[in-house]
């Protein structure tokens, strides 16, 4: 492999061999590490006298305590 390397550094390192082995190792990482799920986009929407709770991931619920001032 390094004889190889040696043999076609010209051709390897020059621009579009360069821009093919980052292709190449681009396309096997994507094959080995898999891609990235996105994350949901969380959307809401409330309507007047509505209390609207969003939480990205744990949420918790209980009595709220309701004060008039």
């Amino acid at each position: 492999m390094l004889k190889w390397i040696i043999d076609n550094s010209q051709w390897l390192f020059d621009g579009i061999g360069a821009a093919l082995v980052v292709a190449l190792l681009g396309w096997i990482g994507s094959r080995l590490f898999g891609r990235r799920e996105r994350s949901a986009q969380l959307q809401q929407q409330g309507g007047s006298n509505s209390i609207n709770v969003q939480a990205g991931r744990d949420a918790r619920v209980g009595d709220i305590a309701k004060t008039d001032q």
